[in-house]
């Protein structure tokens, strides 16, 4: 029997049908029996079909739930969705004191989170968040997690933390509100703050052991199947995740409660608790710590923003400058190290903390345990994330503070050169990953899935909006008052300055004249021959033999360094910006980056706002930048993808970035024959005006002259018409089906008949989408333009005059 079974395992038969059949053949082997119980079991408490049956199965409650008016129709029960959902909460809220199953208990809860996250909004997650509160939903939750009886080491304890965090997904204010009126009103809320203190506190006693740290990893390495009918969540996760939530969206409230309960008599300090678990976690950085470190990061940037000062002075206080340095002096390019292996060394300022436990009576043990922990090191896009949380984190405990102390302190913790070599690694590998363009497809990497199948591990090794970080921060230590600095921080104050003093933006201003344009069309001409040559005689290097060269990456002198250190800080520089706000007392830089797309804002967008907005108060000209504004962004992303298109063409790519050249060319052109026209113009054969400057030019040489140039002009308005329309219509015509969809959806209120309204719809959009083109002035204009252009090659060349408008187009 036991051959028949491995033999159906080994067949991948191992179903519940054949089991069943081994247990009917061995029925009078009672000693295999349990075995083959246990397999049966394993069936369904780990088959993906058991877990799609329970997931049905609980959305068919929920409906059942929702639409339960419906259902008792036909009954003499009156029973709506909230009367409903009232009788839930209250029996989950009196079913510990009733010694109810926990079981049920957990499912009615889990049911009722599944209502908040079934929605597939936001605005309709906030409004199911909503109505559960009012419902007493948060009271309930809050009201059991006071509950003595339930500790914080029951799976019902964490249920309600989940739902918790449900509720208040997205930092709902109306939930947020519930929350600070209970811990202020009701006494035993204290027990909430205990047992969260009391999870954090296990937390850092247990992860201070290299022993307990290497059963965590090993743990974690087997722990990849689970019950179908349990839900599985970590612990430390939730709760962090529910500190963050309760104050996001700049609560200041719930900011101070959480590091100082007024109305307790005991505090429990969870802002420096977490700044204390990220401490320890951060002392290994394993893997498998990674989540923990990177939630922890997370929730201290909700504690500060806003900004909390009490906060800030409280994580800086808590020792977290030295945690944020070593994040981030590790290298998650492998720049260092042979085949891209990374591992991480531990600091000596750590190694000293790890290692003074091994040689105290467990030599052997610890070193085993060492070995482990060090092995599961983290992957690069790991650090690439904790790197960016970081760094958001440290400008979170700059926000509004005016003093140069806290700006030292952090710089006396985060070295300089830290800063600068962090800058110009990841520039360096971004040239390396988007050829140095400046793409949009570069913004958002650290929101990949690092589970989906196509995840790419050195894409999300460069994470851009880090190298904005760092740029803010470096220019933020370089503007702070230097008179209370130590001599080594002038040091590195006057090293920085000498780096970045001759980097700042200049403007080229002959880079509109039109010699300057056809002579760097003319280069760029040569530039796209000489590539293509290149790129025929030169082998193309493979993707494989790219990486392995930017991972053997070393800059060898102090100059490479320097050079690549410059180059970032002004590719950096261009595209970022800053404003500067008046906040209560104090005036405020506030650095931000720019999308890609905000650099193809037009000039004859810019103009068309500033002759048209309202200046009668400083309101009035808000208002007409919000209401603009949605317009302008789209036409600034049209021109974006535009670009981006015309990009992968080399010809294309050289037409688009001289098109307006045309233009110019035809100015000039209409110019010089409109003076022909002078000059070569007579009435009723009489003698031409300015004889003299025609003796020889016959009137066939003058109308061929006209025709030379009348076709040339033709030529280049007609090119700057297309590029203008290619340019304007994707706008106009998405315009356009935004009206239509509205048309579709009364009509459909109209009842009228499918075909019917499909045709109408397309007509209406072609319709719209010509009348928006048409109502723009200058695409009118320009096309008014090369009407008047054809007219004088084919019909007379004083159509030519029309054309001298443009001097008042050009120069208003």
């Amino acid at each position: 029997v036991q051959a028949n079974l491995n033999k159906s395992i080994g067949r991948k038969e191992k179903n519940a049908r054949s089991l069943l059949e081994l247990v009917k053949q061995t029925s009078s082997n009672e000693e295999m029996i349990p075995n083959l119980w246990e397999l049966l079991r394993n069936q369904f408490i780990f088959s993906d079909k058991s877990r799609l049956a329970i997931m049905e199965e609980r959305a068919a409650l929920r409906a059942a739930i929702k639409h339960a008016p419906l259902l008792l129709t036909k009954t003499k029960i009156k029973l709506g969705f909230p009367q409903l959902i009232t009788k839930l909460i209250s029996f989950v809220q009196y079913g510990v004191t009733n010694d109810i199953e926990t079981d049920t208990l957990e499912l009615i809860i889990r049911l009722l989170g599944d209502l908040i996250t079934e929605e597939r909004t936001v605005k309709l997650s906030g409004k199911m968040q909503t109505t559960l509160d009012h419902l007493h939903a948060t009271d309930m939750a809050l009201v059991l997690m006071c509950d003595p009886k339930i500790t914080s080491d029951d799976h019902f304890f964490i249920t309600l933390i989940n739902f918790s965090n449900q509720l208040l997904e997205g930092g709902n204010r109306n939930v947020q509100r519930t929350f600070y009126n209970f811990f202020t009103r009701i006494p035993s809320s204290e027990n909430f703050f205990r047992k969260i203190a009391s999870i954090l506190s296990s937390e850092i006693d247990f992860v201070g052991n290299v022993i307990n740290q290497k059963q965590r990893i090993l743990r974690h390495r087997n722990s990849q199947k689970r019950e179908v009918y349990k839900e599985s969540w970590d612990r430390i996760e939730l709760v962090l995740r529910l500190l963050q939530q309760m104050t996001e969206g700049h609560n200041l409230e719930l900011q101070n409660y959480l590091r100082q309960q007024a109305n307790s008599r005991l505090n429990h300090d969870l802002v420096a608790l977490t700044v204390k678990l990220l401490g320890v976690h951060a002392t290994y950085m394993c893997a498998t710590s990674y989540d923990i470190i990177s939630q922890c990061l997370e929730t201290l940037t909700e504690f500060v923003q806003g900004p909390c000062h009490e906060n800030q002075i409280a994580i800086i206080e808590a020792k977290f400058l030295e945690t944020a340095s070593v994040i981030l002096n590790l290298d998650e390019f492998g720049m260092d190290h042979i085949n891209n292996r990374r591992e991480i060394d531990f600091p000596k300022r750590q190694a000293s903390v790890v290692r003074g436990s091994f040689y105290s009576g467990a030599e052997t043990e610890n070193n085993r345990a060492y070995e482990v922990v060090k092995r599961d090191t983290m992957e690069g896009w790991m650090i690439a994330r904790l790197k960016s949380k970081c760094t958001t984190t440290l400008i979170s405990l700059l926000e509004s503070r005016d003093d140069s102390i806290t700006k030292l302190r952090m710089m006396r913790s985060i070295n300089m050169e830290t800063l600068k070599t962090n800058l110009y690694k990841l520039y360096f590998k971004y040239k390396l990953q988007y050829g140095g363009e400046y793409v949009a497809k570069a913004f958002g990497v650290q929101d990949d899935d690092p589970t989906a199948p196509d995840f790419d591990h050195t894409k999300n090794e460069v994470i851009i909006e880090t190298g904005f970080n760092i740029f803010f921060l470096i220019n933020i230590f370089i503007e702070c008052d230097h008179s209370e600095a130590d001599s080594e921080l002038l040091q590195q104050f006057n090293d920085i300055e000498e780096l970045v003093h001759d980097l700042k933006p200049e403007y080229n201003f002959l880079r509109d004249n039109f010699l300057t344009q056809v002579g760097v069309l003319g280069y760029d001409i040569l530039k796209s021959g000489a590539s293509y040559i290149s790129a025929k005689i030169r082998p193309k290097k493979s993707r494989r033999a790219t990486e392995m060269e930017s991972n053997t990456l070393r800059f060898e002198t102090e100059e490479d360094k320097r050079r690549i250190f410059q180059e970032a800080y002004k590719f950096f520089q261009r595209n970022s910006a800053h404003i500067e706000i008046v906040r209560g007392e104090i005036l405020e830089k506030v650095y931000f980056f720019q999308q890609p797309h905000c650099h193809y804002l037009k000039k004859e967008l810019k103009r068309d706002f500033h002759d048209n907005v309202r200046r009668v108060s400083q309101k009035s000209k808000v208002t007409d930048l919000l209401t603009a504004a949605p317009e302008l962004i789209e036409k600034m992303e049209i021109e974006y993808k535009l670009k981006m298109w015309f990009r992968r063409n080399g010809v294309l790519k050289l037409l688009d970035k001289h098109f307006k050249l045309f233009k110019d060319i035809s100015f000039f052109l209409a110019i010089m024959i409109n003076i022909f026209v002078l000059y070569s113009f007579r009435r009723d054969g009489g003698p031409r005006l300015f004889q003299e400057f025609n003796a020889g030019i016959s009137e066939e040489a003058t109308a061929r002259l006209f025709e030379i140039l009348g076709t040339i002009h033709v030529s280049c308005t007609s090119f700057y018409v297309i590029m203008l329309l290619i340019k304007s219509c994707p706008f106009y015509t998405k315009k356009a089906w935004k009206i239509g969809a509205m048309s579709e959806d009364q009509e459909a209120e109209m009842q009228l008949p499918v075909k019917k309204s499909g045709c109408l719809l397309w007509c209406k959009r072609f319709c719209y989408a010509v009348y928006y083109i048409i109502s723009d002035s200058m695409i009118f204009y320009h096309l008014l333009y090369l009407f008047f252009s054809v007219l004088g090659l084919f019909v007379d060349a004083f159509f030519y005059a029309f054309h001298l408008f443009d001097v008042l187009v050009r120069y208003e």
